[in-house]
């Protein structure tokens, strides 16, 4: 990550302003995932080594783009006071398992309420909002050379609707108040990426009490089941078993979905599996001898094999 930070930086710094900036961080990022899937291709990397690589390539275009979104806002809004943003991966960016074509699953915190120091002081609430949505517009906009990323950033509280970055508090209000099971899921893979380590630390604890630590659903297994049969038939092709690699039968979101519910039934008594990956977990059950040996080698063989097909797929297909 480090060696492709250092890349974006002098890339982004060597072009003028405006869209040539867009332009070095989009030629910089395909370059980088060229070199990822020639090796992936050629089998000098294994799936986990390659998406720890897009991952690490996505992270570090993260940390670029929010070094050029808070330059293109200081000089009319100076700087936030107090400090402290951060920005937090969820989905398989959270999980250190980002594929080639995989979206940038992201939400956006503060630390506290106050006001800028530039010229046009506004509340840290909106400030922080157009940083957030210049962040998203840097990585998405097309240009000569394309977008870099997508970005979806409706996990938020109040999805859609709701502000683009929120202070801590109102993620602990909304994960006490109103979050649902779904929710919980979701949130076992965020992780702090990039801005204030303080935040991000605090962010954690937060999302770690709401997902491990929230009150026990008699019919936990119940729900998660039902929201796995919504999301195949909705988009993973129905009973059509292997429709789709990712989300129809015995695809790659069952073994997910697994996991996760045995993240989320155990978490509580066992702080080893509150983590945001998938095999890795998976280790961590069975070490904590919650999933026989046997059966989470299968899991893992087949989780790594459905996502090297999925690899393939997308390399093709982009």
């Amino acid at each position: 990550r480090e060696r492709v930070a250092a890349d974006l930086q002098r890339a982004v710094a060597g072009a003028a302003p405006g869209s040539a900036r867009l332009d070095a961080l989009r030629r910089v990022k395909k370059a980088e995932e060229l070199r990822i899937g020639l090796q992936d291709i050629l089998d000098q990397a294994d799936v986990t080594a390659t998406h720890r690589a897009l991952t690490h390539l996505a992270e570090a275009c993260l940390e670029a783009a929010f070094q050029m979104a808070e330059q293109d806002l200081a000089d009319r809004f100076g700087r936030a006071d107090p400090p402290g943003f951060i920005i937090v991966g969820l989905g398989k960016l959270g999980g250190m398992e980002l594929g080639y074509a995989s979206d940038l699953d992201l939400v956006f915190a503060y630390r506290q309420d106050g006001t800028t120091t530039g010229p046009e002081r506004v509340s840290h609430t909106e400030y922080f909002s157009k940083l957030a949505d210049r962040i998203c517009k840097i990585l998405t906009t097309i240009t000569q050379e394309g977008f870099a990323y997508r970005v979806d950033a409706r996990l938020r509280p109040g999805g859609q609707k709701g502000e683009m970055a929120l202070p801590l508090q109102a993620f602990e209000t909304h994960f006490t108040r109103l979050a649902d099971v779904w929710e919980r899921q979701a949130y076992i893979k965020a992780r702090p990426l990039v801005g204030d380590p303080a935040v991000g630390g605090a962010f954690v604890e937060c999302t770690h009490r709401f997902v491990y630590e929230a009150p026990e659903h008699a019919d936990l297994a119940e729900r998660v089941q039902a929201m796995r049969h919504r999301m195949e038939v909705e988009r993973g092709g129905g009973a059509a078993k292997g429709a789709h690699v990712k989300l129809g039968s015995g695809g790659i979101a069952d073994i997910e979905f697994l996991v996760q519910y045995l993240q989320l039934r155990h978490g509580r008594t066992h702080p080893s599996l509150r983590m945001p990956s998938t095999l890795e977990a998976l280790r961590s059950l069975v070490a904590e001898r919650l999933l026989p040996p046997g059966e989470a080698v299968t899991l893992e063989e087949s989780y790594r094999f459905l996502r090297r097909i999925e690899n393939r797929l997308q390399e093709r297909n982009d």
